[in-house]
Parts: structure tokens; C-alpha cells; sequence
């Protein structure tokens, strides 16, 4: 018989590694790619340039929603912790 609840600890664990490591990667990807396209765009001119520019600019606002995304998941996770500990004090 499987037992029902959440490990506490672990469960905030996995909170700490979804917040400092899966935030944090993609806020650091979408800052360093931002700053080599940026970079990229003084030595580039053209229409393929501008079209390389207008790509990542898309895959920019697709890396914000996944932030946004997994920042969601975190706090489903937070609030998830939050109700084990209060229905495990009852």
C-alpha cells in the first residue's frame, strides 16, 4: 500500500533546484544571447542580418514564456509544500 503526502524537506529541495538552477538558466541564457546578438548586430548589416535579428527576437519572447512557465511551476510547488505543512500540523 503506497502511502498518500509529501516529503517535506525533499519537496523544498527540488523547490531550491527548480528556483536556482532552472530560473536562473534561462534568465541567463535569454541575458547572454540577448548581449551576443546585440553584439553580433555591430558587425552585421543586411537583410540576412535583420532576419537573423527578428528570429531571436521571436525566440526571445519564447524563452520569457518558459520562464514565466517554469517561475508558474514553482510556485504550484511552493503552494503544494505550503498545504502539506498545513495539513500535516492538523
Amino acid at each position: 500500500m503506497s502511502k498518500l503526502g509529501m516529503d517535506i524537506e525533499a519537496a523544498e529541495g527540488f523547490a531550491r533546484t527548480l528556483e536556482n538552477q532552472a530560473l536562473n538558466e534561462v534568465s541567463s541564457v535569454l541575458t547572454g544571447m540577448s548581449g551576443l546578438v546585440s553584439e553580433l548586430m555591430t558587425v552585421w548589416k543586411g537583410p540576412d542580418a535583420t532576419l537573423f535579428e527578428q528570429n531571436w527576437s521571436q525566440q526571445a519572447k519564447n524563452l520569457t514564456l518558459l520562464h514565466g512557465a517554469v517561475n508558474d511551476l514553482l510556485g504550484s510547488l511552493q503552494q503544494a509544500i505550503k498545504d502539506q505543512r498545513t495539513a500535516s500540523a492538523s
